[in-house]
């Protein structure tokens, strides 16, 4: 029961780290994401 306790909370803790870090990719991918239409749309129009 302790181990499976022990278990858990590393698991709610690396949970966390991995949202966190998920979180920060796709930010990093949206934003990028966002910028490569813009810079495709600045070159259309020039």
């Amino acid at each position: 029961m302790g181990l499976l306790l022990i278990f858990f909370s590393f698991y709610l803790k690396w949970n966390k780290v991995l949202l966190r870090y998920f979180g920060i990719v796709l930010t990093v991918a949206g934003g990028s994401d966002i910028l490569w239409e813009r810079l495709k749309k600045t070159q259309i129009h020039n």
